[in-house]
């Protein structure tokens, strides 16, 4: 579930950054900030998914 948050965060962050692409009222720092919170996202849910992966792994091998 926690993964499904991350990427709905990150999906609403994309749209955001394509209307900053359509309209230039947006200034370059925002769409930074912008750009950081989705790689941060990202790299939040990869995390999570090697943790997952680590653990699924685990439980087969004992």
């Amino acid at each position: 579930m926690y993964i499904i948050g991350v990427l709905e965060k990150w999906m609403t962050a994309t749209s955001q950054l394509a209307d900053t692409k359509r309209h230039d009222t947006y200034s370059a720092t925002v769409r930074k900030e912008i750009q950081l919170e989705m790689v941060e996202s990202i790299d939040r849910v990869l995390s999570d998914l090697h943790s997952l992966s680590l653990c699924e792994n685990s439980v087969h091998t004992q």
